[in-house]
């Protein structure tokens, strides 16, 4: 499960893969500010360098299994696609 300002919420890594891409595509350096965590949880504070400027995201992972089983992301989506983010 993904849930995120744009895409909304959806099922799938397909569908989250695909979206991701743009942000691959676009961000061209991560600052980490701070990350935490254990097997069920984990957090991570960034400020993502975009072609316009940096935006700052907050992700919280869920994992079952050893594996992500949701993710929730942060981040002012009007300053993202104004610093060209897609």
């Amino acid at each position: 499960m993904f849930e995120g300002p744009i895409a909304g919420r959806m099922s799938g890594g397909a569908r989250f893969a695909h979206g991701v891409r743009g942000f691959v595509e676009r961000a061209h350096g991560v600052r980490i500010i701070q990350a935490c965590g254990d097997d069920e949880e984990a957090a991570v504070l960034y400020d993502a360098a975009l072609p316009g400027g940096t935006v700052r995201f907050a992700e919280f992972f869920r994992f079952t299994d050893g594996r992500i089983s949701e993710l929730v992301i942060h981040y002012d989506a009007a300053a993202y696609l104004a610093q060209g983010g897609r």
